[in-house]
């Protein structure tokens, strides 16, 4: 005889402390996703200031392994999906200050000891120890059609150049009768034949997501 079915049961699918981890992740995805977009988007606006400046300082920063190691993580875990598929996050006003780059170099110098203790601390330019800066609110949007790891790197150059005590660099749109006797910006390397640009599979997740057919 066939066992009679059993009445659907009321409990949740999950129990509180379930609900509560998964809260905790999303508030920690909430903010990684700030943290990233904001970068972005102070990587935008220093392409848009001076395009051959960041060509010149992508090129020079993609032959370094860290560099394409992040890039590597970039794609792998597909951040860029979860930068763009949601609504524009709130800027982070003080994402990497000057004290963020301080803690940065003193666990590389602490790394570097370990592995060779008879090397020197390096002589590197003084770091603010409160900036007084924080992220403009008008900031230009991230750009869909755009490789986005890229602007996250200049956004993070951005910042580095802020934290440092060195002369300001001029941008291309405030070039002028001051640059005259100055010695010639170098000319942007040639892009490699192999340099990795958007995926195919990044090429169609962005052409779904200007598609007019997309949500219907």
């Amino acid at each position: 005889m066939a066992a009679s079915p059993q009445p659907p049961s009321s409990a949740p699918p999950i129990g509180r402390e379930d609900m509560a981890l998964l809260a905790e992740l999303k508030r920690l995805g909430d903010w990684t996703r700030a943290v990233l977009c904001t970068l972005a988007r102070l990587g935008v606006a220093l392409r848009n200031r001076s395009p051959s400046r960041a060509r010149t300082i992508l090129d020079a920063l993609s032959v370094y392994p860290p560099y394409k190691a992040g890039q590597f993580l970039f794609d792998l875990m597909e951040w860029e999906d979860f930068m763009l598929d949601a609504p524009p996050p709130p800027l982070m006003p003080q994402v990497f200050e000057a004290m963020s780059f301080e803690r940065i170099a003193a666990m590389l110098d602490g790394l570097r000891s370990t592995i060779d203790p008879a090397i020197e601390q390096p002589a590197r330019g003084s770091l603010r120890a409160s900036a007084a800066w924080s992220v403009p609110p008008d900031l230009p949007a991230l750009d869909a059609s755009r490789y986005l790891y890229e602007d996250v790197v200049l956004g993070l150059w951005d910042r580095a150049i802020a934290a440092l005590d060195a002369a300001p660099v001029a941008d291309e749109s405030s070039a002028g009768a001051s640059r005259a006797g100055a010695q010639p910006a170098p000319e942007p390397r040639a892009p490699r034949a192999n340099r990795a640009r958007k995926s195919p599979a990044r090429a169609r997740k962005s052409a779904a997501r200007k598609s007019p057919d997309r949500g219907r």
